[in-house]
């Protein structure tokens, strides 16, 4: 379960999982830490979140913030789905990165998401070919979400099974795709949790002489 501790101060989103859905999950770090990083705490970052990662165009994200002004309850009841919705994506594929299949609970909860987007699926004529879309409803204030439960499902249930993993960095839980050809990606990014991780070494190998001598 998420906590409901104060959080920190709000800190940039990346897109670095390689699936939108578990870029989602990651606006959340270090879940089991007293004071988590968030970067969704309001409808404002939602939109913002949404429309950096492509879910929507600059337009529509401003278009939506113009409705949740008048809308303040309905923005917050969209905030607290988008929580609801990302926490059932980390559990779910936070026993996928450990091998386990998920438990009921989240998927219960992404299934709901997911009944509730494909509402507004829609086939589109774009460039001389048919594709996916979604309805262009600009009053739907969890419209961004759509996408989000759409790309749970679609890496839960890919054929060929995507590699989960979960960044194992202290106080991260980041989940990411290993695209690596020989499964070695470790770390959400190197140059954060890994080069961290790096530092704490070198740092306990040069305590253990010093405790060796004091004992």
């Amino acid at each position: 379960m998420e906590r409901s501790d104060t959080v920190r101060s709000a800190h940039p989103p990346k897109y670095l999982a390689g699936a939108i859905c578990l870029d989602f999950a990651n606006t959340l770090s270090g879940r089991m830490d007293p004071a988590p990083i968030e970067r969704i705490d309001s409808y404002a970052a939602l939109v913002a979140w949404a429309a950096q990662g492509g879910l929507l165009t600059e337009p529509r994200a401003a278009d939506l913030l113009g409705e949740a002004r008048g809308r303040l309850k309905e923005a917050q009841t969209a905030v607290a789905r988008a929580a609801a919705l990302r926490a059932a994506i980390h559990q779910a594929f936070a026993a996928r990165a450990v091998g386990r299949v998920p438990d009921p609970d989240p998927i219960t909860d992404i299934n709901a998401a997911l009944a509730a987007a494909m509402r507004h699926r829609r086939l589109e004529v774009e460039d001389g070919r048919v594709a996916w879309g979604w309805e262009k409803t600009p009053d739907a204030l969890d419209q961004m979400l759509w996408p989000v439960a759409q790309s749970a499902a679609d890496v839960l249930t890919a054929s060929d099974p995507v590699r989960v993993k979960e960044c194992p960095g202290i106080g991260c839980g980041w989940l990411f795709v290993d695209r690596s050809k020989n499964g070695s990606r470790r770390w959400c990014e190197m140059e954060v949790c890994g080069n961290r991780a790096k530092a704490r070494r070198f740092k306990t190998r040069q305590n253990a002489p010093n405790r060796g001598a004091r004992e």
